[in-house]
């Protein structure tokens, strides 16, 4: 038990507490990756069907000194193909293909210029599309955006937990503050 003062918030909690407005529409990311058995929609498909608006594809790529960038015919246009040192810096992409080699999948994709929440070396020049190819299925996922997950509900129940003082060794107890 958290203590008579939890318990009794958590009870009123209960009994008061609504779903809110659309709640039972939500689906979280880790859920829709579960029931799609963990493949992606590539992005025509999701134009017919698309993901919630709560949840975001995300792809890990960063460039190192190494990374080979080819340059396609249009102009500001980089092609990579990934390895598992490109494996770090979670980005937003858009899936454009999806293919089977040797029992794996792997995507084609485009990485998303972010303009914050990346490390300074996540970041590519604004003006140039990234596109990786040959991007593993590990190094792909849906992730819930940012404050769409239902802990960050305003109905969410939020309450300290309590602890019985005879938990606590007597030097705490004695403390002023």
């Amino acid at each position: 038990s958290y203590g008579d003062e939890w318990e009794e918030a958590w009870t009123n909690h209960t009994n008061l507490w609504k779903a809110t407005q659309d709640s039972d529409e939500y689906i979280s990311a880790a859920d829709t990756m579960h029931r799609n058995g963990g493949i992606l929609l590539i992005e025509p498909k999701q134009q017919k069907n698309p993901y919630p608006s709560n949840i975001m594809t995300m792809c890990n790529f960063i460039g190192t000194e190494d990374t080979y960038y080819y340059e396609l015919p249009e102009e500001t246009s980089l092609l990579v193909t990934w390895e598992e040192k490109n494996n770090a810096c979670m980005r937003n992409c858009k899936i454009l293909s999806r293919y089977v080699e040797s029992n794996r999948t792997y995507y084609d994709v485009e990485i998303i210029q972010q303009e914050d929440n990346l490390g300074e070396e996540c970041y590519h020049p604004t003006d140039e599309r990234l596109f990786v190819d040959k991007v593993p299925q590990h190094a792909v996922t849906l992730v819930d955006q940012v404050f769409t997950s239902d802990i960050h509900l305003a109905n969410a129940f939020r309450h300290f937990i309590g602890l019985p003082s005879h938990l606590l060794p007597e030097a705490w107890k004695d403390s002023e503050e």
